[in-house]
């Protein structure tokens, strides 16, 4: 099996567990609230453009940091390093995105704040995946 496909497995299954709920919730939203055609767009993509983030970004911690001492699943899946910082950095970046829109929100509209900062997650996911593609496979080969 090639490293690359363990890695998109890997990322896969992470998208599988968190980003069709994410859809799904997302479509029941604006059905709902009966959000109109734009807002219905951002509530889609915004979540997930957020949760491939978040697995890229422990999948990254995760080979940057491995944990090899556990003795059951629960410690290596509940109790590592990239589980946590994935976890606490990921609440810490919604912070930060809460305080931006706070003071952001006097100069510009709400659609360009959300615009905004999606851009920049998207910049930040294509990195993290071209990272993962090319130091992520030669590390997960050193390992």
């Amino acid at each position: 099996i090639k490293t690359k496909d363990i890695l998109h497995s890997k990322l896969l299954l992470h998208l599988l567990l968190t980003a069709v709920p994410a859809f799904i919730l997302s479509i029941v939203m604006s059905v709902v609230l009966q959000l109109g055609f734009i807002d219905t767009m951002f509530v889609l993509i915004v979540p997930e453009v957020f949760v491939l983030f978040t697995g890229l970004a422990g999948l990254l911690i995760n080979l940057w940091k491995p944990k090899f001492d556990w003795v059951n699943e629960v410690v290596c899946v509940k109790q590592s390093f990239s589980t946590s910082m994935t976890m606490l950095g990921s609440m810490g970046i919604l912070g930060i995105i809460v305080g931006g829109f706070i003071l952001l929100n006097k100069y510009l509209s709400a659609y360009m704040i959300v615009s905004i900062f999606m851009v920049l997650f998207i910049v930040v996911d294509v990195f993290m995946y071209h990272t993962l593609m090319h130091w992520g496979v030669k590390r997960f080969e050193d390992l």
